[in-house]
This record gives structure tokens, sequence and C-alpha cells, in this order.
């Protein structure tokens, strides 16, 4: 059943829906499922499942594609996730790239990459760099 989410509980991961086919009632605190957390906002449109009384208790499975909601990228090797309209996670599989869009990536860890590493802009190292070689078309020194 399709509803509008009206209350969000985020500590909880619960919200509150209204129900346009039952006079825009409003459910108890439903749950939203736990693999991974991304919380609708208030006035989001959800799909949801209610319990035998239809109001208490129920499942909130989340936002769904509709004619005002279209998927922002389609296709059959395509993984897209979108959160609050400023992170963006891609997945093409056809051509095995990762894409991230965010405004601040953070990596906390050790990385290890095998492979090329291309890098458009600046590079700012705090550490020292090591090479088993180095060319390079221009390089200051700083202090």
């Amino acid at each position: 059943m399709v509803a509008t989410v009206s209350q969000v509980d985020h500590a909880r991961a619960m919200v509150k829906v209204t129900l346009p086919e039952r006079g825009g009632v409003e459910s108890g605190w439903i749950s939203v499922p736990s693999f991974e957390y991304d919380m609708p906002e208030v006035k989001d449109q959800v799909e949801v499942t209610l319990d035998e009384d239809g109001y208490s208790s129920g499942l909130c499975h989340g936002l769904y594609f509709s004619d005002t909601n279209a998927p922002k990228v389609q296709g059959t090797d395509i993984y897209y996730k979108t959160m609050k309209k400023d992170l963006v996670i891609q997945y093409d599989r056809a051509c095995k790239t990762l894409t991230i869009t965010a405004d601040n990536i953070s990596i906390i860890g050790n990385i290890s990459v095998a492979g090329d590493v291309s890098i458009s802009g600046s590079l700012d190292v705090s550490g020292a760099i090591t090479a088993a070689s180095v060319t390079a078309g221009f390089i200051t020194e700083g202090g």
C-alpha cells in the first residue's frame, strides 16, 4: 500500500505514515528494513505493509519508482544508489566501474591499489612518498 511519511524516528529506524486509502489516518511506528540505513524523509511517498489491524505496526519498504519518481539511471548491468540527492554510488557491471560522487570522501585505513591511478586535480600529501621510479614533467620542492 502507498503511504506518505508523517514522522521519522532516526534512532529507532522507524516511521509513521499517513494512509490516503484509509482517509489519511496515521499508522503506529513501523520498521524500516535493517540491511542499510537510508531513512525516508517526511512527505516521502513509500510502500508499506501493515499488520492485520492495518494501523498499529508493519514494515516500510521504502521509496518506490513511479511516474513522478523515475530511476535516474537504468540498465541490466547497473547498480545505482542515491542518498538525499547529494551522494551517488553507481556500479556498472558491464565495464566493471565503481563511481562514487560526493562533495568529500574520506577513507580511514590502508589502501592498496593494483593498477593505474589517474588524478585530475591536485594531490596533497602530508606524509612521505615512496616510489620505485618517478617520471615527472615538473616538480616543485616545497618547505
